[in-house]
């Protein structure tokens, strides 16, 4: 669910860069409101997924596999391995920083409110699991985030990756037009902390290269 989560964040980042210049007038909402725009394939290189080896954390990889690069819309098969140093908590906030550092316009941190999520491990995405699990049963997880202590295994994922339509011309338009910039480094760092007292116990770092 970790790195489920922290996958599909990735797709947001590339059209969140484009809210830097955010278009926000009456008169365009109104032009924009009954129309859509496609967002134009992207491919990235993954240079990295790893934790944030800070010794404050309970949750720690020990082994990830994925493939070298992917494209949205397409899927992504990830299979990876972690420590719990110490019990979970029964549910969770997602906080995520995005940051883009593009040729020739330098480092840019992308305002990015669509990649915090609060209480995630609410009825809703349990039922979500259950149903998961009784179309694989061998699947190894459980439905619960309070893992215990140990050792656990992630099952072989095939995650879809896509890239929803945007309502703001604009803004598409920029998007298309970033996506386009080769060598374009995306860096997303996502840290995992307690719904009940917002304290921190988890981190993931990504890096993928716009190709």
């Amino acid at each position: 669910m970790l790195l489920k989560g922290s996958i599909y964040i990735l797709t947001f980042a590339v059209f969140l860069i484009a809210g830097v210049h955010n278009l926000n007038t009456d008169n365009q909402n109104e032009l924009w409101k009954n129309s859509t725009v496609e967002i134009n394939p992207i491919k990235l290189k993954i240079a990295l997924i790893r934790d944030c080896r800070d010794r404050r954390d309970s949750l720690f990889l020990r082994r990830i596999s994925y493939p070298r690069s992917i494209q949205i819309p397409g899927s992504m098969e990830l299979n990876a391995s972690g420590i719990v140093r110490k019990q979970l908590p029964k549910d969770w906030n997602i906080e995520t920083e995005i940051t883009v550092d593009m040729p020739f316009l330098g480092l840019v941190k992308v305002p990015c409110e669509e990649c915090t999520f609060k209480n995630i491990c609410n009825e809703e995405i349990l039922e979500k699991c259950k149903q998961f699990l009784k179309k694989n049963p061998k699947s190894g997880i459980t439905c619960n985030c309070d893992l215990n202590r140990g050792a656990h295994q992630l099952p072989k994922l095939d995650i879809p990756l896509t890239l929803p339509n945007v309502k703001n011309p604009a803004r598409a338009q920029m998007i298309n037009n970033y996506s386009k910039n080769k060598g374009s480094v995306i860096k997303i760092e996502t840290i995992l902390k307690s719904a009940e007292d917002n304290k921190r116990f988890g981190c993931f770092n990504a890096i993928f290269v716009v190709q």
